[in-house]
């Protein structure tokens, strides 16, 4: 317990940073929001594979995402990365270079692809795509045990 005025303030400024709340850790090189300038794209949209654990052995192996057609295909057991559509992407980055936009998660600040690859080093869109289809097959909040053994069928 702090003692003197001091401290109290030392105590309760810890996770403050230029007036926002710092996050250190694993989270603080993730975006915190994503924005898309055409309505009719989606994050998912912009997944052309899945990279999974090899069911048959060892190693990885890619699969098309759109194989999964909707919300009652599985989704495969051990997602390890996403492939984007860089095709995709390309074409709409020529019309307009802010057509993604990623939040710094320790700043006010928006980013393209490259000043985010910049900065963080990461493809914050596959990043972003892993923590959405994640979302989707096991749903938000804490993560626990089942403590029945019943699990949630991996949809998305």
């Amino acid at each position: 317990m702090p003692e003197t005025e001091t401290e109290t303030e030392k105590e309760q400024g810890w996770l403050d940073e230029d007036g926002i709340c710092f996050f250190p850790g694993p989270s603080a090189r993730l975006p915190s929001e994503i924005r898309i300038s055409s309505p009719d794209i989606g994050v998912l949209d912009l997944i052309a594979g899945l990279v999974i654990k090899n069911p048959k052995g060892p190693g990885i192996i890619t699969v098309p995402y759109n194989s999964i057609q909707n919300e009652t295909d599985t989704l495969p057991a051990k997602i390890c990365g996403v492939v984007v559509d860089a095709d995709l992407i390309k074409t709409m980055l020529a019309e307009d270079p802010d057509f993604i936009s990623l939040k710094d998660p320790n700043a006010l600040t928006w980013m393209n692809l490259d000043q985010w690859y910049q900065k963080f080093g990461t493809n914050g869109l596959a990043l972003i795509a892993k923590m959405r289809i994640f979302w989707n097959k096991h749903g938000g909040g804490v993560q626990t045990g089942s403590p029945t053994g019943t699990t949630k069928k991996g949809k998305w």
